[in-house]
């Protein structure tokens, strides 16, 4: 059984490894901004026409938000009205594109981001306000430095993750310090209040973060993540598409093959829920944390989660700070889930 729900740990280092025979490299992630590099990958381009201003920035040391309130401030727009296709690292170099909803030329725009502690690296106009989600994914440069690996166990890793895709994990930073968001999410879900804040929308999903973590970590302990069971809801990869698994052994054949892969529960009011033994696993994961599927529905609408990451782009080169990394994954996902694969470590 995994670690009851009021200690943090299923969102951090005890969670289990899809390499767990594999000895991990060590060293440090972010030792500077240039270090953990991400590129959003748009889920469209501006049309060239329409009322909103797309700005292509790059920036470092910036929140989302914080890269929200300048914007806001310097071109005088209401903070609620610039859109962003999803939240990125502070301590990162980011390339993120901010929508505005601005009649200004390219050279006005640059004009009042001369000083900017930011730069505009392009622009364009589009008919639509960027929204979460209007996102294909991202595409990440990482070095871990001063690893205490060696490269070649650098390259096994990749071969290994390259075969067998890793668990979709929620990142750490979703948790925040010792747990507090999951368990602040926690104490308010038990109240029977719901969530109208955006500070208690966000411990709820922190919460429903963690239930997933837990999910997954079983089904890898289980030795079910390369199994598909009979009542999942898999995710065909070309397409997108959602189906409840009527044939396991089938379609286990079809997630080895890489076509698709199982999801796991972002528990909620209209969650698509699974059937037979593939819901008995997600209804024996709410009992052991000791919560009913009417105080979870309570938590937001719910979705499904995809619970495997391909990574067929995903390469390794030796680095002037140590080991470099470079793949893509699609939005939602974490690059910090990939590493720690790499890292062994916190």
């Amino acid at each position: 059984m995994t670690a009851p729900l009021t200690m943090p740990s299923p969102s951090g280092a005890a969670l289990p490894f899809i390499t767990p025979a594999l000895p991990g490299l060590g060293g440090f992630l972010k030792e500077e901004p240039g270090c953990f590099v991400v590129e959003e990958m748009p889920l469209y381009p501006p049309s060239g026409e329409g009322p909103h201003l797309y700005l292509t920035l790059r920036r470092a040391g910036l929140t989302t938000r914080q890269m929200a309130e300048d914007l806001s401030r310097r071109y005088n727009v209401p903070a609620g009205e610039i859109g962003y296709a999803g939240l990125k690292d502070k301590w990162a170099r980011v390339t993120q594109t901010f929508s505005l909803p601005l009649s200004l030329s390219g050279d006005e725009a640059r004009a009042l981001a001369a000083d900017a502690p930011w730069e505009i690296i392009s622009l364009g106009r589009h008919k639509n306000k960027l929204k979460v989600g209007h996102l294909l994914g991202n595409r990440f440069a990482i070095v871990i430095s001063a690893p205490t690996g060696a490269f070649e166990q650098a390259l096994a890793i990749a071969e290994a993750l390259k075969k067998s895709g890793a668990p979709n994990y929620f990142g750490e930073q979703r948790f925040g310090k010792d747990g507090d968001n999951m368990l602040a999410g926690l104490k308010f879900l038990k109240s029977g209040r719901r969530g109208k804040s955006w500070r208690d929308k966000f411990l709820l999903s922190s919460l429903q973060s963690f239930i997933y973590n837990h999910y997954l970590a079983s089904r890898l302990t289980g030795g079910l993540f390369a199994r598909v069971l009979t009542g999942d809801i898999c995710k065909k990869h070309d397409t997108g598409g959602l189906f409840a698994s009527e044939n396991g052994e089938l379609e286990t054949a079809r997630f080895l093959a890489g076509e698709l892969s199982h999801t796991g529960p972002i528990f909620g009011g209209k969650m698509m829920k699974p059937r037979d033994e593939a819901a008995e696993l997600e209804m024996s994961v709410l009992k052991e944390l000791d919560l009913t599927e009417e105080e979870i529905g309570r938590a937001g609408s719910g979705d499904r989660r995809v619970n495997r990451l391909l990574l067929p782009d995903l390469a390794v080169s030796r680095g002037d700070r140590g080991f470099a990394f470079s793949f893509s994954l699609p939005k939602g996902a974490y690059a910090t889930s990939v590493m720690r694969e790499f890292m062994k470590r916190p």
